[in-house]
């Protein structure tokens, strides 16, 4: 939008050198005049806007759409797993898709060997 404002007032300058007005409405040590738009200058303006932002939604949504199809893609696991769930301190372990709990899971766990005492004092080591 300022890159536009900017053509614009140049191309003001150029026709009002043009009609011979150039001498009164020069710059002023390098400074450029603003002045207000019409009512149709800004109605242009925004129109141009429009069909700009336009073509930048219609492009957003797109890539969004393409996004979409992409992660619709992934499919879910398939065949036997097991789930974890850790609520309010409590543990759950799921089993999907299994006849049975594994026989791994059922098996006690060994003893603990007994820790190794000095043979002088007979404290742990």
């Amino acid at each position: 939008s300022v890159e536009r404002s900017e053509e614009r007032l140049r191309r003001e300058g150029d026709k009002q050198k043009q009609a011979g007005g150039g001498g009164q409405q020069q710059r002023a040590k390098g400074k450029q005049e603003l002045r207000r738009l019409t009512q149709a200058e800004l109605l242009a303006e925004a129109k141009q806007t429009e069909i700009i932002n336009r073509a930048s939604l219609e492009a957003m949504l797109r890539m969004e759409e393409a996004k979409r199809v992409v992660s619709a893609k992934r499919r879910a696991p398939q065949g036997p797993r097991v789930k974890v769930h850790s609520k309010g301190g409590k543990t759950l372990v799921h089993f999907i898709d299994m006849p049975a709990v594994p026989e791994v899971i059922k098996a006690k766990a060994p003893e603990a060997p007994e820790a190794p005492r000095c043979v002088i004092t007979g404290l742990p080591a």
